[in-house]
Formats: C-alpha cells, sequence, structure tokens
C-alpha cells in the first residue's frame, strides 16, 4: 500500500479515536456514559477504521487493476462486502443486551467529518488556508 493511502488511514483512525473520546466527554455530565455505551462506542470506532482501511485497500487494487471493468468490480465487490460487514456489526448491536447501538451507530459518521475537516482545513491546497480574502 502507498504512502499517502497509510496516511490518509492513520488520520482518519486518530480523528475517529479523537471523536470518540470526545462523544464520551460529552454524553459523560448528562449521565449517559454507560458500560454499554462505551462499548458501543469502542466496536464503532474499531468497524468504522475498519472499513476505511478496506476502503482505501479496495481503491488501491482498483486503480491497479488496468482494465476500468475489473476495477468497477473489483469497487462493487468491496462495498457489498463492507456494507455486510457493517450491517452485521449493526444487528449484533441492537440484539446484544451489552452494546448500546447507538454508540456503534455514531462513531460510523466519524470518518465523514474527517475527510470533510480535511478538504475545510487540509494542506493539500483546496482549504481556507490558501484564499485570499477579498477587500
Amino acid at each position: 500500500m502507498e504512502q499517502p493511502i497509510r496516511h490518509e488511514i492513520r488520520f482518519v483512525g486518530v480523528c475517529v479515536l479523537a471523536g470518540s473520546i470526545l462523544l464520551g466527554l460529552i454524553l459523560w455530565p448528562f449521565g449517559l456514559m454507560s458500560g454499554e455505551m462505551l462499548v458501543g462506542i469502542l466496536i464503532g470506532a474499531a468497524a468504522s477504521v475498519l472499513n476505511f482501511q478496506l476502503l482505501a485497500v479496495s481503491a488501491s487494487l482498483a486503480l491497479n487493476k488496468g482494465k476500468p471493468r475489473r476495477a468497477q468490480l473489483v469497487m462493487g465487490v468491496s462495498y457489498a462486502v463492507r456494507m455486510l460487514l457493517l450491517a452485521g456489526i449493526l444487528y449484533l448491536a441492537l440484539v446484544s443486551p451489552q452494546v448500546h447501538a447507538l454508540g456503534v451507530v455514531i462513531p460510523l459518521l466519524f470518518p465523514n467529518a474527517a475527510i470533510i475537516l480535511r478538504a475545510i482545513f487540509g494542506k493539500e491546497g483546496y482549504g481556507w488556508k490558501d484564499r485570499k480574502l477579498s477587500s
């Protein structure tokens, strides 16, 4: 796997960890941070990072396939596998009394937030740092 892909996976992993800690700190004063919620947050954070990592690996494989049809097949199969994995995790969270389902769902949104934050504040040339203010 290429270095930029590993860097993005690490960035998303750190953001998911930070978001999970922040979520716990927000829920704590309201008395909503139970053991079940903590287990849900941990499972959701792990599933979130795993999902993003599988997406990155499959995108890398698809780019190296050469033929567009094969790349499309790789991404389609990857999508189906990742969604089945997430559906299985969510199902287990819903039927298990030791896991709070909302604690699993919320961390699944953290990679999207990380990507949006990277786009807004990133250093890749499309963030606010490179825009000039008109006066």
